[in-house]
């Protein structure tokens, strides 16, 4: 569907303003049960959102139909829906940003691969699993692979292009002792299959599942804990909307009206950037088409801005901070994070062991979904890990119940690690608390 036909038609039949979302997804899925192959399959979609403005209402039209016959049943469909709105909800259509950072885009060689290359990645990734221990029971193993395009245009002067490519392996392995089994779950981001190291990625994955075996509860108390990062960064992901200005305008963040004050501990500077070189999910621009940056929204603990898309910051009488993002094509611009991260520290992870000295490692937080109230910041979660004894990890645990809060947790941070790792647009490192209240036995 040619653009400029697009807004030639539709300025004919009275859409003073239109813009065309753009995405094209092609890649592959493939996917193993212990060792049997049990999906082999290649997407190739693309899909189109369309906003137009006619008698001053904007209205929205999704498509698959991209060739320049679906022109008229668009253009037609807006004019439809906008005729059946009534109220007057203010819009804005982003005419672009004056400049755009450039990336560099990740060298990959996934191209230079077959499927069948891609399926023996997996197999053998299987393989290495079961012959590593005897109490390997069952795996599974998947591999997905995408190239996305996408591109915003509207009649106001916006033209955003952007392309990237992503790669990952995911793998769980069911040990067996016995009657009782213990799960372990991982998954890594890959630039290059040549690199993907696999004895290193599943020696991991079976340590942390054959050392769960003999875990036990501890007495309920106080402890220090050494909080790892996977559990740091979901906490930050779950807590990640009260940072954002739409929440914030709903009365649904703990940090309404409290810019410019001291919010977390000192030693706490949480930072988001698009543009982190570290992570696989980078943006030069939003949804919307603003242009992305770096932006320190807590500083030494206290808290500089809030995360806006064009909408929230017009309603608060500020810029965007190119925070407007889509949970798909489908749904509506709304506010949230892209990397935002804890600024690490100087310590690594055995280092915080020794400075807790005895206390807690907590390695896995179970119930995110459920077990935290995204108003408040309370929260009551599974945990499970290991004690720490004269500053070495010792023997697991588990059955343990954290009750804290996310301020509380940013509050009583009293070490920070160096090990910084960027998923799914979150970034933390691991942390060492004192005095966090655990229920055990």
């Amino acid at each position: 569907m040619e653009f400029t036909k697009l807004c030639a038609k539709a300025k004919t039949l009275g859409i003073n303003e239109i813009e065309a979302y753009r995405v094209d997804n092609n890649g592959i899925d493939i996917s193993f049960f212990d060792g049997d192959i049990t999906g082999n399959t290649t997407k190739m979609t693309s899909v189109m959102c369309v906003r137009g403005v006619y008698n001053n209402h904007i209205a929205t039209v999704y498509t698959e139909r991209l060739d320049d016959e679906g022109i008229d049943i668009v253009l037609a469909t807006i004019i439809k829906n906008a005729s059946l709105i009534t109220k007057e909800d203010p819009y804005i259509m982003y005419e672009g940003s004056k400049e755009y950072p450039k990336l560099t885009e990740d060298s990959t060689d996934f191209d230079s691969y077959s499927a069948k290359d891609k399926m023996k990645l997996c197999k053998d990734l299987d393989d290495y699993l079961k012959s590593k221990s005897d109490l390997v029971y069952k795996t599974e193993i998947s591999y997905s692979e995408s190239k996305v395009s996408k591109s915003i245009l509207n009649s106001n002067g916006l033209n955003c292009h952007k392309s990237s490519k992503q790669a990952y392996v995911v793998a769980e392995v069911i040990c067996r002792k016995g009657d009782d089994m213990k799960v372990s779950y991982d998954y890594r981001f890959i630039n290059k299959l040549n690199e993907f190291d696999i004895k290193g990625f599943a020696d991991k994955l079976i340590e942390d599942c054959v050392s769960q075996f003999g875990a036990d509860s501890i007495p309920s108390g106080s402890y220090d804990v050494v909080l790892d990062r996977d559990s740091l960064r979901g906490l930050m992901g779950a807590y990640s909307s009260a940072f954002c200005a739409d929440s914030v305008l709903k009365n649904m963040s703990f940090l309404k009206d409290k810019l410019d004050e001291k919010v977390f501990g000192a030693n706490v500077t949480l930072i988001d950037d698009p543009l982190n070189p570290m992570s696989t999910d980078r943006d030069t621009f939003d949804d919307e088409g603003v242009a992305t940056k770096t932006k320190v929204v807590v500083e030494n603990g206290v808290l500089k801005t809030y995360l806006h898309n064009l909408t929230t910051a017009k309603m608060m009488g500020t810029e965007s901070t190119a925070n407007g993002f889509k949970a798909s094509i489908a749904s509506p611009v709304s506010v949230s994070p892209l990397n935002l991260y804890l600024k690490p520290g100087e310590y690594s992870l055995e280092e915080l062991f020794k400075k807790v000295n005895n206390g807690v490692y907590i390695n896995s937080l179970d119930g995110l979904h459920a077990g935290v109230n995204t108003i408040s910041g309370d929260f009551s979660l599974k945990a499970s890990g290991y004690r720490i004894t004269n500053g070495v990890k010792a023997e697991p645990v588990t059955l343990i119940i954290i009750t804290s809060s996310f301020q509380d947790i940013l509050n009583k941070i009293e070490y920070v690690g160096n090990d910084l790792e960027f998923r799914n647009g979150i970034g933390a490192p691991s942390i060492a608390l004192k005095q966090i209240s655990i229920s055990g036995k």
